[in-house]
């Protein structure tokens, strides 16, 4: 990955957590909101909300009781967390965030995306991840193509009863990892996914990135 790979996400998500906070905090503190959260720069109280991830993320986690846990769930708390963290990490030690932060990081960036905005929001990180593209999907629009899925089941929109005992695709990552569901979950979960806002070890902790993944997808477990 280019350096300036993770300069773009955070640009990317920026604005897409500008477009979420906004009409919140409008309509939990009013009018006034910016005046509310007396937020500073240099010294100076903003009289706007900039698409600054990290200032946006320590709004969100500061507020999220008060304007935004009734319209987002706790999976989406657990991605602002992981951003603000990988932001304020890539800003005090540039020199040594590797590809394999970058990617972990822009991933994390993607989920959130969705979360907030759909899948359509995913576009511009999979262009960085390099994820490949095709313009098969619903009135030419562009959507992701997972490699090696074939003979495997996308879990996406179904139930425990569904998948039990099926060839799955891992719910977080999309990889083909799951030759019967639920077999293996907790080794993939703890270790191994990519698609957990938590770092995998030693960064992270096994054990919470398994109770995230049990949280996420708790619909698919019997």
């Amino acid at each position: 990955m280019h350096p300036d790979d993770m300069r773009k996400a955070l640009e990317a998500i920026g604005h897409i957590l500008k477009r979420f906070a906004e009409p919140r905090l409008r309509e939990s503190l009013g009018p006034a909101y910016m005046e509310t959260l007396a937020l500073q720069t240099n010294g100076r109280v903003m009289r706007q909300l900039p698409p600054d991830p990290s200032v946006l993320c320590r709004v969100l986690i500061s507020r999220w009781d008060e304007s935004f846990s009734q319209s987002a769930d706790d999976q989406v708390l657990d991605l602002v967390h992981a951003v603000r963290k990988a932001r304020d990490r890539h800003s005090h030690f540039v020199t040594t965030f590797t590809d394999e932060d970058r990617r972990h990081a822009i991933g994390a960036m993607r989920l959130l995306a969705i979360k907030l905005e759909g899948p359509s929001a995913a576009a511009e990180f999979d262009v960085l991840l390099g994820t490949r593209l095709t313009s098969d999907g619903p009135a030419g629009q562009s959507k992701a193509k997972a490699p090696h899925s074939s003979g495997y089941l996308d879990p996406e929109g179904l139930t425990a009863e569904q998948v039990q005992g099926r060839k799955l695709l891992c719910p977080a990552c999309k990889e083909p990892i799951f030759k019967s569901w639920s077999s293996g979950w907790d080794g993939h979960a703890g270790h191994r996914c990519e698609g957990l806002s938590i770092q995998r070890p030693p960064l992270g902790d096994p054990a919470a990135r398994k109770a995230e993944f049990k949280r996420r997808f708790r619909h698919l477990f019997r």
